[in-house]
């Protein structure tokens, strides 16, 4: 029978009392008389208090301290894993993981979790094979047939990364990160009336989802229906004002395929108009955010200007100083130049 003090221990947990449930802990552990296996929970009950307080470090502690008594419970390397992957210990979350799925080879989610610790550092093929051993090891684990299809679609196997997004759809017709990785491939295929199908239903689903509101615009705008791109764009701005790749395309959208002359004209005089309202508003924007963040957000291009047929030199001018202004005051070591060494009358 487990010892009767560790319900109480729980229970805090449950209730959110992490601090009383921290002092009974303690309280049990310092009893020298406790068995192993209640030690072992005690542990593993004081190490959620300590991540409930947000001090990971002393929950690794006391996982590693749970592990060192029985480390034949894959459970335990799992929950391992993932607290040190919230504390950014990436090396041992990866090491927690594998062994998990030593100590239970038939063990999914440590295998989907190990495939997701292996894609942070960019090990792309070793965690494909991760996922891939997670949903063998259960086929109706549909997390895991999503993030093999982001997986996939990563190594370049498009084929391979449908069918997955469509399996992970089959057995959660609602899981929003499916659909929208789905609705990304579908894009790039140019599948855009699918791809605008599944943008739809995210948006719909999840009023805090920006990104999604920002890929809907933007695969509006592939079809030239820009009307209806703008108002996705605003959309998601309106859901993340941080978003300025959202703030940038609802002023700076051009059509694919201009009609006549007049339609180029009321295109470029749409983008004058933005260009200074971006000028008026897209400093103050970005004041606020971090240099990696602000880098990421200034993704945008003119591609489509020079297509139009006149002078755009002025207008991608207006735009580059904007862009390198906010550059200089954000993240001014990115426009500092290569130190090289060359030879004497050589190019660059």
């Amino acid at each position: 029978m487990p010892d009767p003090r560790l319900s109480p221990i729980a229970m805090r947990l449950t209730t959110g009392d992490a601090p009383a449930a921290l002092l009974l802990a303690n309280a049990i552990l310092a009893d020298s008389t406790l068995s192993m296996p209640d030690r072992i929970a005690a542990l593993v009950l004081r190490a959620r208090g300590h991540e409930v307080m947000a001090d990971r470090e002393r929950a690794i502690v006391d996982l590693e301290g749970a592990l060192a008594i029985d480390g034949s419970q894959a459970r335990l390397w799992n929950e391992l894993g993932l607290v040190c992957a919230d504390a950014g210990r990436v090396a041992r979350s990866i090491s927690a993981f594998e062994h998990a799925v030593q100590v239970d080879p038939g063990y999914a989610r440590g295998w989907n979790n190990l495939g997701n610790a292996l894609r942070g550092v960019g090990r792309t093929g070793e965690a494909v094979r991760a996922a891939e051993r997670a949903t063998a090891a259960d086929p109706g684990y549909f997390l895991a047939w999503s993030n093999l299809g982001a997986l996939r679609r990563e190594a370049g196997d498009d084929p391979g990364a449908a069918l997955a997004l469509r399996r992970a759809l089959e057995l959660a017709p609602n899981h929003i990160g499916a659909m929208r990785t789905l609705g990304g491939l579908l894009r790039d295929r140019g599948d855009l009336e699918g791809a605008i199908d599944l943008f739809q239903r995210v948006v719909k689903m999840d009023a805090a989802d920006a990104t999604s509101a920002f890929l809907l615009g933007a695969a509006l705008a592939e079809r030239d229906q820009l009307a209806a791109a703008r108002e996705a764009f605003e959309q998601a701005r309106n859901r993340d004002p941080q978003l300025l790749r959202a703030v940038i395309a609802q002023h700076l959208t051009l059509p694919m395929l201009a009609t006549d002359v007049a339609a180029v004209t009321q295109a470029r005089a749409a983008y004058e108009q933005g260009m200074t309202s971006l000028e008026e508003q897209l400093p103050a924007l970005a004041s606020g955010l971090a240099p990696d963040h602000l880098l990421n957000e200034l993704r945008h291009t003119n591609f489509l200007l020079p297509y139009q047929g006149d002078n755009d030199t002025t207008l991608q001018r207006r735009y580059g100083n904007l862009v390198g202004a906010m550059v200089e005051a954000r993240a001014p070591d990115w426009r500092r130049p290569l130190v090289q060494r060359v030879r004497a009358g050589s190019r660059l």
